[in-house]
């Protein structure tokens, strides 16, 4: 008897924490009317584009990490004139990346 309080215990913990977590996230996209949502150095941002099609559609969330090193085939959140999107890393040219969406053709 003594092991199902304790795992009823627990469980009460772990929803407790989905729940505030939860409530959060909710908080800072409706309340605080932020675009990105962050938790624990995670950041969450819905999907607008079609450019990194089939992998990512528009509405979707997508989870980012910020890195010290980026490499080739990394996907990675772009900012450009038209605002942020997804991208993919395929080359480079000195200290520059050159991105592409998976959508998109190449140029």
């Amino acid at each position: 008897m003594g092991a199902i309080k304790a795992m009823r215990a627990l469980l009460g913990v772990i929803l407790c924490l989905v729940l505030g977590m939860s409530i959060w996230l909710v908080s800072q996209r409706q309340v605080l009317e932020q675009e990105e949502v962050s938790l624990f150095g995670l950041t969450l941002r819905q999907v607008k584009d079609t450019s990194m099609a089939p992998a990512l559609s528009p509405g979707d969330l997508a989870v980012t990490v910020p890195r010290e090193e980026y490499g080739l085939g990394d996907a990675v959140l772009c900012q450009d004139q038209e605002g942020k999107s997804f991208q993919r890393l395929v080359g480079s040219t000195g200290d520059s990346f050159i991105a592409r969406g998976d959508g998109e053709e190449e140029e």
